[in-house]
């Protein structure tokens, strides 16, 4: 037993020794190590820095610098480091991790695959990246002369035009027999039907109702209008307030013929490609200092569109809240990651441990904390989002209660109207089953409502006026 547990001490012993002497390999003989910030940086949530020139002291902050301290929070052995700010660009700060002038650079630093690169070497990427161009949103609303159809559909549109018809039909059909307002001559007939049923769409109708089966008619009816004219109110609102957008541009080959200004950070990998890969001329390429700088250019229209890594775009829209958004493809790129001298012994532990936080979603989490804060209220973020023409469906309920109780008020109508003429009915019957079709026509046709009377003209007879008062007292003769 004593002999287990010696061999176990030695193992124990030998991992001490081990961690022991990669901790004085990394940590340079104990000093402390120099590690390069940049202190430009145009997107200061990756690497913020603060100088307190009273207490002389500098505050370095961000998620770049966040990742960082957390990942050597997972290193088996400790870290002595101290972070320098750097006042140059990132080109320049990396050939000073080359010449060993700095032991590491930490930062929203791309990795790349440059040949003036090969003494240093790039940690496991924290973030993914790639190229995106960000263009500013505009509005064509405001000149369509159709806008205020949009709040409802087309369907939406006919299946009012065909109720508000029929249920003025009727309407009529249930009153002209008893009141003045819907009778007279038939074009005033017809016009009196279609004023009453689109005057009721704006509750403006002055006819006075006289059966109470009409009003049971306009009650599902107006409620319904109401309804609809509030939600088409509430639509057309929202369209006027939040109107729909669109991206000023969308194809980066109308931007290189017209040779518009393509705005870019400055970084020398993203002109690169955009002049070695992309085509777009040198002359064209405008390089832009601040976030604020950009949002500017772009909303002005003095740069048509700026091509930006990934997460300085995120960054970007979540700053500046609906005026702007992505275009086009997403040019797929290596991440962000820490640059080490070659050989380093720190980097292979750095990139361990940021796989280790990813697995555990804390660099997941550390992302949503840093860059996924929206300024944006919720009504701002959504103001570009398209407002959509409403169909029949949701009111469905209420065009089958007003179409059904329409069609029974119809079906009364009906009934009423043949009630009040089944006397002239029953002599059309008559004739029907005594002569052909067009004694029948010239029957119908030379009917006189005014005189109460009806002249038969064919062919085949002699022209006879029959008084109606006969009709019930003798009867027709053939």
């Amino acid at each position: 037993m004593a002999t287990v547990l010696a061999f176990f001490y030695s193992i124990l012993v030998f991992l001490n020794t081990l961690t022991f002497l990669r901790a004085a390999d990394v940590n340079n003989g104990g000093k402390q190590l120099r590690i390069a910030v940049p202190a430009r940086s145009i997107f200061k949530q990756f690497v913020k820095v603060n100088r307190d020139h009273d207490q002389n002291i500098t505050y370095i902050s961000g998620f770049s610098v966040d990742v960082f301290e957390a990942a050597v929070k997972c290193l088996q052995y400790p870290l002595m480091y101290n972070m320098v700010p750097f006042y140059g660009s990132h080109n320049d700060m990396i050939k000073e991790v080359s010449d060993k002038t700095f032991d590491a650079a930490v930062g929203d630093i791309l990795i790349t695959a440059n040949r003036n690169h090969e003494s240093v070497q790039f940690s496991q990427p924290y973030i993914e990246s790639g190229l995106v161009m960000v263009v500013a949103l505009k509005s064509d609303r405001w000149n369509q002369s159709w806008m205020f159809m949009e709040p409802f559909s087309k369907e939406m549109w006919f299946l009012m035009a065909a109720m508000t018809v029929f249920t003025g039909f009727v309407v009529w059909s249930l009153e002209h027999e008893i009141n003045e307002d819907f009778r007279g001559p038939p074009n005033r007939q017809v016009g009196t039907s279609l004023w009453f049923s689109f005057s009721t769409v704006i509750f403006a109708h002055r006819e006075r109702i006289r059966s109470q089966f009409s009003r049971i008619v306009l009650v599902p009816w107006l409620f319904l209008i109401l309804i609809v004219t509030s939600t088409y109110t509430a639509n057309l609102t929202s369209i006027l307030t939040n109107p729909q957008v669109e991206p000023s541009e969308t194809d980066i080959n109308s931007l290189k013929s017209s040779n518009a200004a393509i705005g870019c950070d400055g970084n020398s990998f993203t002109i690169w490609y955009l002049e070695k890969v992309l085509n777009i001329k040198a002359g064209n390429i405008k390089i832009i200092a601040s976030s604020d700088d950009f949002a500017k250019e772009l909303s002005s229209g003095h740069t048509k569109a700026a091509f930006m890594l990934t997460p300085h775009a995120r960054v970007f829209l979540s700053e500046y809240c609906g005026g702007f958004t992505l275009a086009g493809p997403t040019y797929k790129l290596s991440g962000f990651g820490f640059v080490f001298p070659r050989g380093s012994s720190l980097a292979l532990d750095i990139s361990e441990t940021i796989i280790y936080l990813t697995q555990n979603g804390e660099l997941q989490q550390l992302e949503n904390e840093k860059l996924s804060s929206c300024k944006c209220s919720k009504s701002a973020s959504n103001s570009s989002s398209v407002t959509q023409s409403l169909g029949p469906r949701p009111f469905a309920g209420l065009f089958i209660i007003s179409g059904s109780v329409s069609v029974v008020g119809l079906i009364i109508g009906a009934i009423r109207l043949l009630r009040s003429h089944w006397d002239r009915f029953a002599f059309i019957q008559k004739m029907l089953m005594g002569r052909g079709m067009w004694s029948w026509l010239a029957t119908l046709f030379a009917l006189n409502k005014t005189k109460n009377e009806i002249e038969l003209s064919t062919d085949c007879c002699i022209p006879e006026t029959i008084n109606n008062s006969a009709w019930h007292r003798e009867g027709v003769t053939g």
